[in-house]
């Protein structure tokens, strides 16, 4: 199974992939008691959170800590409630460490508690053996690509698609393999119609030197001519930005939860809607000030 942090109150996993459906189970609420309403196509994403083990570590004058507490509070006090929380890589700060992990939980903690289950992909500053060792109780024999972290998420109106681009812990670059490609390829021919979104951590990068996902040729090629992906999401270069591709395929790269490289790009997360025919993205910065909060991207399916 991918890691996946369920509501403390209830699990759902089937067969290899997350499905979101109308059998929620709110545990928490008792019989007669308001039941939070859950919007089954609205997802919530960040990325690039950096969470230090020492909560009070600031990076590029910025408490990483501190941020994603305010993320959580805000998406806590959405409604409807979000489907999931979708971690797009780089949950810890530098090398993936154990402890680091651990303060991850802890910051995420109200979210579970309120009943949203988060899925996690993998960063480069991500180390897969801790992540998985920081949740024994989940079975890691079951996945779908051998010691890759990925996940398959149905929605009502999406399939979403978290890769794992993981290379080399605090490296650069990114890369998937060729496990990775096929498992893709075989699982998107094997639902042509359902529309499907695809998140790396890592931006396609098509540089003799990338910095980015170094087999960004071998994606593009098993999902351009694939009418049924929708857009390509990712994160890794701490920007905020959108372009429309010359087939019809939206590319988005998600701002950071944690520190900007650049002062004036925005930190913060994404609430998007997802519809029959495309997706609604909304910028929440962590600076209200800044220009670009609220900003809305409505994407129109190919």
């Amino acid at each position: 199974m991918p890691i996946t942090f369920p509501p403390i109150t209830r699990r759902r996993f089937l067969g290899g992939s997350i499905s979101i459906g109308v059998a929620h189970v709110f545990g928490r609420f008792a019989l007669g008691q308001t039941r939070p309403s859950v919007d089954l196509n609205r997802m919530v994403l960040i990325s690039d959170l950096h969470i230090d083990e020492d909560l009070k570590h600031v990076e590029r004058n910025t408490n990483m800590a501190d941020n994603l507490t305010r993320v959580v509070a805000a998406i806590v006090a959405l409604d409807p409630r979000p489907a999931a929380v979708l971690i797009n890589g780089d949950a810890a700060h530098w090398f993936g460490h154990a402890a680091d992990y651990a303060a991850v939980v802890s910051i995420l903690k109200p979210i579970r508690e309120a009943d949203i289950p988060i899925h996690l992909s993998m960063g480069n500053h991500d180390h897969r053996a801790n992540l998985w060792k920081a949740f024994p109780e989940e079975d890691q024999s079951a996945k779908a690509v051998p010691d890759r972290q990925v996940t398959l998420i149905e929605t009502p109106s999406a399939d979403w698609y978290m890769l794992d681009t993981l290379l080399k812990t605090n490296g650069v670059p990114g890369m998937l393999g060729d496990a990775q490609i096929g498992w893709l390829t075989k699982s998107l021919d094997a639902r042509p119609n359902r529309p499907a979104i695809v998140m790396t951590h890592h931006q396609p990068d098509l540089r003799p030197d990338p910095k980015g996902l170094i087999d960004t040729k071998a994606l593009t090629d098993v999902i351009s001519g694939r009418k049924q992906v929708k857009a390509l999401i990712y994160g890794h270069t701490h920007r905020w930005e959108y372009e429309k591709q010359a087939d019809g395929m939206h590319w988005v790269n998600l701002p950071p939860t944690g520190y900007v490289f650049a002062k004036e790009k925005p930190s913060g997360w994404v609430d998007v809607a997802v519809a029959d025919r495309g997706a609604t993205l909304q910028l929440f910065s962590l600076d209200e000030k800044h220009p670009q909060h609220l900003q809305k991207l409505a994407l129109e399916w190919r």
